[in-house]
């Protein structure tokens, strides 16, 4: 029998599978992008699993299978980033994270810079007086440095403390204080070096 593993988890997505059962979907920082299938409970009746749902941090116990959809045992609530929805521009920002995390980190691969990443982005846009730019910006960048494509900007002082200034933003230092129209520029910035390394860009909503 396949030994039980544990490992902490955001949830970013949720798919009805049939008419009794979810496809969850999200990312480890040590298992990359992992997918889960459990019960859909009806209507009025308790979820065994009440807190493997949309933007939350949990720590599952799962047993692997030799397919994609591995089978949860147990989920243990670490954080709620859920708040989030009640903010339109950052539920927003939270989908387009969500669809680029999900496009772009793969399964079986270590990503424990980027999910602390995550991890803050939500915890930022969860606030009431969040600015999605600096946020979507953050994490892009901290994507580009885990999978090694900001080396080959770095090309000059400057530069090189521009991506160590976000990098700090995006692990949870504040972020410097621009205008606007600065943030939209970095972002678009940001997404061209995606493309330069031909990944998936979701567009914005």
């Amino acid at each position: 029998m396949t030994e039980s593993l544990a490992t902490d988890f955001i949830v970013l997505r949720k798919t009805p599978y049939g008419a009794s059962r979810l496809i969850v979907a999200g990312i480890s920082p040590t298992q990359g992008q992992l997918a889960f299938i459990t019960p859909n409970p009806l209507p009025g009746s308790k979820s065994n699993f009440p807190h493997l749902d949309l933007f939350r941090w949990v720590k599952i116990v799962y047993r692997p299978s030799t397919g994609k959809l591995h089978r949860c045992q147990d989920v243990d609530l670490i954080q709620d980033f859920s708040g989030l929805t009640k903010n339109y521009p950052s539920f927003q920002a939270a989908c387009w994270i969500a669809q680029f995390t999900l496009a772009n980190v793969l399964p079986e691969t270590t990503h424990e810079h980027y999910f602390h990443a995550l991890t803050v982005a939500l915890g930022r846009l969860a606030n009431s007086d969040a600015q999605p730019e600096p946020i979507l910006t953050g994490i892009v960048v901290a994507f580009l440095f885990e999978e090694g494509w900001l080396d080959g900007y770095q090309q000059s002082d400057q530069q090189m403390e521009q991506c160590k200034q976000l990098l700090l933003m995006s692990a949870g230092a504040p972020p410097p204080k621009l205008t606007p129209q600065c943030w939209s520029q970095l972002f678009d910035w940001a997404c061209q070096l995606l493309l330069r390394a031909e990944c998936m860009v979701p567009p914005r909503g």
